[in-house]
């Protein structure tokens, strides 16, 4: 996906999430469930466990 193509589907996804739910605190705590994600790429698979780890000790 190109990044343009990915522009268009945040922003998408954005007018979703606003016109399904009122911006209230409630809501947010409610309804939201990912707001940012990580890209890792490793050399090795055993690092990718090791950093999976290391961010799920949170």
């Amino acid at each position: 996906m190109e990044y343009k193509e990915m522009m268009m589907a945040y922003s998408c996804a954005i007018k979703e999430v606003r016109t399904r739910y009122p911006p209230t605190v409630s809501n947010i705590e409610m309804c939201l469930n990912d707001i940012a994600g990580v890209r890792v790429i490793c050399s090795y698979v055993d690092d990718i466990y090791r950093i999976r780890s290391r961010l799920y000790r949170g």
